[in-house]
């Protein structure tokens, strides 16, 4: 179940059209400016078992003609956090800060299936890590095509164990990313790509009580300690992670986005891994 909440000090809708206005809804730009989000999601339970829609289908299913060139979000701030199915993992958390969103163009005139759609993004992760994003989902696909590309600025490993940790069950003591890039390409039905991503000195801890969950991270000879588990050192030229996962149809765009890259990271950095969609 995912509750959200928001506040927007200001919205702005620039060139409006009123000649058009009976319609539907056609202007030059819609502007929400100083926002805060605040979304919590409770993983432990159940989702309904049916299709969640991915953006460009979110757009083109608007019930009234919408045509604008743009919509902007700018100065967000974002706290998203849940709460996984193993209690002991506590509340995973993730704070955006310095958001900056640009969809367009924001119309579903000619579109019943998909529309066409571009979206660009920066923004500051745990207050460390600068963070771009340039998606594009493409019109009139069946299957809801799109294409994602982010870049990540230098960061400690560190600051996102409060994302690590209740998300895949480990937990990073050291270790330095000098920079991160990844390349999806999916559908309604999978995501595929590629993450390269550069890091010194990396150490994790894995906490007894979650021993049992190694088999998250690949299969792995007993008696290999915690740290014999991981590539502790990587170079964008060294081989890349696989990026590879099919979406459970009632999972959220996010989350599918989010678990595509997750197994493109776990790739990288733990040795032997065995990725569950590819078995």
């Amino acid at each position: 179940k995912v509750q959200p909440n928001l506040y927007i000090a200001t919205t702005t809708l620039s060139g409006i059209d009123l000649g058009l206005s009976n319609r539907g809804l056609f202007a030059h730009k819609l502007t929400l400016d100083s926002c805060d989000f605040w979304i919590y999601q409770d993983i432990r339970k159940e989702r309904p078992d049916e299709r969640k829609l991915l953006p460009s289908e979110m757009i083109a299913k608007i019930p009234i003609p919408v045509e604008m060139d743009s919509m902007v979000v700018r100065r967000a701030y974002l706290n998203y956090q849940h709460r996984g199915k193993t209690e002991e993992k506590g509340l995973a958390n993730l704070q955006v800060d310095r958001l900056t969103l640009k969809v367009f163009p924001l119309s579903n005139i000619g579109h019943s299936i998909t529309a066409d759609v571009n979206i660009t993004a920066s923004a500051r992760l745990q207050k460390t890590a600068m963070v771009n994003m340039k998606a594009v989902c493409f019109a009139d696909r069946p299957n809801h095509d799109f294409e994602v590309d982010i870049t990540m600025s230098e960061t400690p490993i560190t600051a996102f164990n409060e994302m690590l940790f209740p998300t895949i069950g480990i937990r990073a003591k050291s270790g330095y990313c000098n920079g991160a890039r990844v390349y999806m390409e999916g559908n309604d039905y999978e995501v595929r790509g590629d993450l390269d991503i550069a890091y010194t000195d990396l150490k994790i801890a894995i906490p007894p009580e979650q021993k049992e969950e190694l088999n998250v991270l690949g299969k792995v000879a007993e008696g290999l300690g915690n740290f014999a588990l991981v590539n502790t050192n990587n170079s964008m030229d060294a081989d890349n992670g696989e990026i590879y996962f099919k979406r459970p149809q009632k999972e959220p765009f996010v989350n599918f986005w989010w678990k595509g890259i997750e197994r493109g990271l776990l790739d990288v950095i733990v040795r032997f891994y065995n990725n569950p969609d590819k078995e």
